[in-house]
C-alpha cells in the first residue's frame, strides 16, 4: 500500500501495518505457486517455505507503507522499496551466489559472490544471539536444534556441474579418439628406441647449397653455391667463402649461422613453390608463386560456389545422389 503526503493519520498505520506484513513474508512465506529455485536448480512446489533475494536484477518500484510525514511516531513507521525480477524467490537454507569480474570495488578479484536472502540474515542474526548465550559455534547443529533446513549452496552445485563437464570431456575425448592413443603411443616408441641424427650444422669445402634471395619481391631468386674455402675467425667463429655457378666471378663469406639460415629458409621456399629437382645456377620462382597463389584461389572459389549450390539445392536425394523426383 501507497500512501501520500497528506493521506490521513488512519490509513498512514494501515499501510505501515501492510508494509509490516510484507515484510514478514519476505523473511518466509508459503509460495502459492510452482517454479524453479535458481539457486539449488529444484522445483518450488505450492505451499514450500520461501524467502526474497536481494540481488536487484529486475525494476525497482515504489515505496510501500508510511513514515513520519503522515504524522507517524518512530515506532509506528514501516515502510520499503520492493524491485521485481525472475530471480527474486529461492527456497530457504538457499544461499545463492552470482558471479563478478571483481570491478564494483577496490581489491576485487573475479569469482563466485554470495548473495544476500531475507531469511540468512535471520539466521545470522538468531545464530549470533545463540552465540553470545551458549558459546557454541556450529552452524549445522544450530540448524538442527531449531528445525531449520540445512544450507545449500549454489556455489557448490556450479562447481559441481562443471567438474562432471570435465570429466565428461576428458573421457569423451580418451575413448573416442583411441587410434590416436595408439598412434602416440607407437611413435613415442619408435622415438625412443630409434636414435634421430642429429640436424647438420657445417659445410664442407666442395660441398654445393641453393640460397634464395629478395624473397616475396618479383625478383625473388633461387641461385645455387660452391663452398669454396673455410675458415676461422675469434669473433664470428667459422666462416664460408662461397662462389655461385651463375656467377663464376662472385664470392661471398658468411658466417656459418648465415649460411645455414639462408639455406633452410630456401628449403622452405622450394617446398611451398613446389620445385623437387636440384637447382643449378638461378632460378627466379616469382612466376611459380603467382600460378600456385591463381590455381588456390580458382579452387578456394569453386568450392565456395559448389557449396552454394548444394545449400540452394536443397531436393532430397538417393545415397547415389539421384534427385528424388
Amino acid at each position: 500500500m501507497f500512501t501520500t503526503t497528506n493521506t490521513t493519520r488512519e490509513k498512514a498505520l494501515m499501510a505501515a501495518a501492510a508494509a509490516d506484513r510484507a515484510l514478514k513474508r519476505q523473511v518466509c512465506c508459503k509460495s502459492q505457486y510452482k517454479f524453479k529455485c535458481f539457486s539449488c536448480g529444484e522445483m518450488i512446489q505450492r505451499g514450500d517455505k520461501i524467502t526474497v533475494v536481494h540481488e536487484g536484477e529486475g525494476m525497482t518500484l515504489r515505496f510501500r507503507g508510511s513514515d513520519c510525514r503522515n504524522g507517524l511516531a518512530a515506532g509506528e513507521t514501516c515502510f520499503f522499496q520492493p524491485s521485481s525480477g525472475s530471480k527474486r524467490w529461492v527456497h530457504i537454507g538457499c544461499n545463492p551466489c552470482h558471479w563478478d569480474w571483481g570491478n564494483s570495488g577496490p581489491g576485487g578479484e573475479p569469482r563466485l559472490y554470495g548473495v544476500w536472502t531475507d531469511w540468512g540474515a535471520k539466521i545470522e542474526s538468531e545464530f549470533a544471539e545463540d552465540y553470545a548465550l551458549t558459546g557454541r559455534w556450529d552452524m549445522e547443529e544450530f540448524l538442527e536444534r531449531n528445525g531449520y533446513p540445512q544450507e545449500k549452496y549454489m556455489s557448490d552445485r556450479i562447481k559441481h556441474a562443471v567438474t562432471r563437464f570435465q570429466a565428461l570431456w576428458r573421457g569423451h575425448f580418451t575413448k573416442s579418439h583411441p587410434w590416436a592413443l595408439k598412434q602416440k603411443r607407437a611413435t613415442e616408441a619408435i622415438n625412443l628406441h630409434q636414435q634421430q641424427p642429429p640436424p647438420k650444422t657445417t659445410f664442407e669445402v666442395g660441398e654445393e647449397g641453393e640460397m634464395l634471395y629478395d624473397e616475396d619481391t618479383p625478383e625473388q631468386t633461387i641461385f645455387s653455391f660452391t663452398v669454396q674455402h673455410k675458415w676461422t675467425s675469434e669473433e664470428f667463429g667459422e666462416n664460408y667463402v662461397v662462389n655461385f655457378h651463375s656467377e663464376p666471378r662472385n664470392f661471398k663469406n658468411y658466417t656459418r649461422h648465415r649460411l645455414r639460415v639462408l639455406t633452410d629458409i630456401c628449403k622452405e621456399h622450394k617446398r611451398k613453390v613446389g620445385i623437387e629437382a636440384k637447382v643449378t645456377g638461378h632460378l627466379n620462382t616469382a612466376p611459380l608463386m603467382q600460378q600456385n597463389s591463381a590455381a588456390s584461389a580458382a579452387s578456394h572459389s569453386s568450392i565456395t560456389h559448389q557449396h552454394a549450390a548444394d545449400l540452394y539445392d536443397w531436393r532430397y536425394r538417393y545415397p547415389d545422389g539421384t534427385v528424388v523426383e
